[in-house]
């Protein structure tokens, strides 16, 4: 567990802005999880003419109509504020938050990515203000020409970059614009040349790594948030990423972690979520394929899997209709009965089911905010709106 918690079980809110939308926990456990109903002829463009893919974040009155229309309400707004008190209280004096295995800077990267999936801002008044500037500044003080690593490996450096790169793109501070541009250009060196992956280290320091879907999810979504961001990321790098992910492709089922492996629930996510951030809005056979896998492997309290979770919420989120609401339906009770809610660890998720050792407290509970906060994080790709952000 990261830094120390708090002396008292009791919890104080800072949360202020949501105090009348956001019922006691207690009222909570007693109402029945949220079921909606949607028709075929649902479509996410009548919801949301939106220019601004990280919009409904910072719009209350837009984010509350849309947690509603998809299938969230008080009680994941609830869950989301609990989870967010606590990394704030278990976040490190200098900034970050401590992994038990060396992987700071995911840690740190994950719970930073909460905070700005609800809204948060390091240069702005709020109750995070000070919890996203220390990380940040921490972050910065560990950056090496690009290199966010610090003492793991390219999961780190992916989910470290995301997390910095969204803090520029929400809040374009010139002081994180140098910073953003060495991560870009790091990141596109990692890449291998020939197969268009990465692997846990960069290709320059082990040429004969191919590279391995998990790792390759993060290091495009750098590359997509980066042109979000108004940089100058090169199509090649795109292309590239889509011949891997082409070759990590297995017909009929899904996608592999590396091409000669068994395809796995997460990496079917996964793989769904990088096809929707390459295909520029654009619908094809091989996500119906995946969509139709996920619907007979949705999430069950006997198969706990955050990571399947995060990826899996993502890409349904995109997926919008029937396959976003079957997938919400499951995952949100599990995700709310799962949250402790007494205690130190009030708000945080216990790590346990699949790569629970690796993951630990904070990115566990870092995870499951963000797959709770998946109903306004990123606007959908496929409205045409966005797609023209990408050009």
């Amino acid at each position: 567990m990261a830094g120390r918690p708090g002396s008292s079980g009791s919890f104080l809110p800072t949360v202020t802005r949501t105090h009348q939308t956001i019922p006691t926990v207690e009222e909570i456990l007693k109402s029945p999880p949220t079921q909606v109903a949607v028709s075929p002829s649902y479509n996410i463009t009548e919801l949301a003419p939106l220019t601004n893919p990280y919009e409904l974040r910072i719009s209350p009155k837009l984010r509350a109509d849309f947690v509603k229309r998809q299938g969230g309400g008080p009680e994941t707004e609830a869950a989301v504020a609990l989870a967010l008190e606590w990394l704030k209280r278990n976040q490190s004096k200098d900034g970050r938050w401590n992994h038990r295995s060396g992987h700071t800077t995911a840690a740190t990267g994950a719970a930073m990515l909460a905070f700005l999936g609800w809204g948060a801002k390091h240069n702005e008044p709020g109750p995070y203000q000070q919890t996203l500037s220390r990380a940040i500044d921490w972050m910065l003080s560990v950056e090496k020409n690009g290199d966010l690593r610090y003492r793991g490996n390219m999961y780190d450096h992916g989910i470290a970059s995301i997390a910095l790169l969204e803090a520029y793109n929400l809040t374009k501070d010139e002081r994180l614009r140098a910073p953003a541009e060495r991560i870009l250009a790091f990141t596109l060196k990692a890449q291998n040349p020939t197969s268009g992956g990465w692997r846990y280290k960069p290709h320059r320091e082990d040429p004969s790594e191919k590279g391995d879907l998990s790792v390759s999810g993060w290091q495009m979504m750098i590359l997509k948030s980066a042109r979000l961001g108004g940089m100058k990321v090169p199509e090649e790098a795109f292309t590239k990423a889509r011949k891997f992910l082409d070759g990590v492709g297995v017909d009929g089922k899904g996608f592999q972690y590396r091409p000669g492996w068994k395809p796995s629930s997460a990496m079917i996510a996964e793989g769904l979520f990088c096809e929707q951030m390459l295909s520029a809005g654009v619908k094809n056979s091989k996500m119906e394929q995946c969509l139709s896998l996920i619907q007979t492997q949705l999430p069950a309290q006997n198969r706990v899997d955050y990571y399947y979770w995060y990826y899996g919420s993502l890409a349904m989120r995109q997926a919008q209709g029937r396959d976003w609401h079957s997938w919400n339906n499951k995952l949100k009770p599990i995700l709310l009965g799962k949250q402790i809610q007494r205690g130190n660890n009030r708000g945080a998720w216990e790590p346990e089911g699949k790569n629970s050792k690796a993951a630990g407290r904070v990115v566990t509970t870092a995870l499951a905010a963000l797959s709770l906060e998946v109903y306004y994080r990123y606007l959908p790709l496929y409205s045409p709106e966005l797609s023209k952000a990408d050009k």
